[in-house]
């Protein structure tokens, strides 16, 4: 899973209602690669401005430095060109009980990718890695989502999953906390 191109490490902050999202990008790009929070939900269809909720952004290299992003609109992004890899990490404020967005605090928390995730155009269609730390103190907590789980991380457990490509990401919220798990068949499902 870690050589996917492109991986996010995902850390809750309960107490700071917000989640530090630290993307590696992999791959040389003289010309740098354009990122972007979506300003859509899938379902829907209103503008929104996800955007707003990054608090600060900055992106570097393997050697520790900087890479000029370059704002293209209110939720886009130009980087420099890099070789290697280019590391983008951001702070989202989480605290909008809306199903469309974040939320987070020290009794739960989701996420749908399209206001967390930025999306690099150059790998909308290729396979995104993420890695979702456990929040401190939440020893209870457990993970709902319908990404793929890799085989290292237990079921509904803090770890490793995988999508095929951005859309896929973007249409598998999460949900953390202290869970009640049913299981139900009807007619044999």
């Amino acid at each position: 899973m870690n050589t996917a191109a492109l991986h996010y490490t995902i850390t809750p902050k309960p107490h700071q209602h917000s989640f530090h999202v630290r993307l590696r990008i992999t791959g040389d790009h003289p010309s740098g690669v354009t990122l972007t929070l979506p300003n859509w939900i899938a379902g829907s269809y209103m503008i929104r401005d996800f955007a707003r909720h990054i608090g600060s952004i900055r992106a570097y290299n393997n050697d520790g430095q900087s890479i000029a992003l370059t704002p293209i609109n209110q939720f886009s992004w130009q980087s420099a060109g890099f070789s290697t890899t280019l590391y983008v990490e951001y702070e989202v404020f989480a605290h909008d009980p809306s199903v469309r967005t974040a939320y987070l605090d020290t009794e739960t928390g989701f996420f749908n990718a399209t206001s967390l995730c930025l999306s690099v155009a150059e790998y909308a269609k290729q396979p995104h890695a993420l890695t979702l730390l456990a929040p401190a103190h939440t020893q209870k907590w457990q993970v709902a989502t319908q990404l793929t789980r890799a085989d290292s991380t237990s079921e509904y457990g803090f770890g490793d999953y995988f999508a095929a490509n951005y859309d896929e990401l973007a249409d598998r919220p999460v949900r953390m906390g202290q869970l009640n798990i049913l299981k139900f068949t009807t007619y044999g499902v």
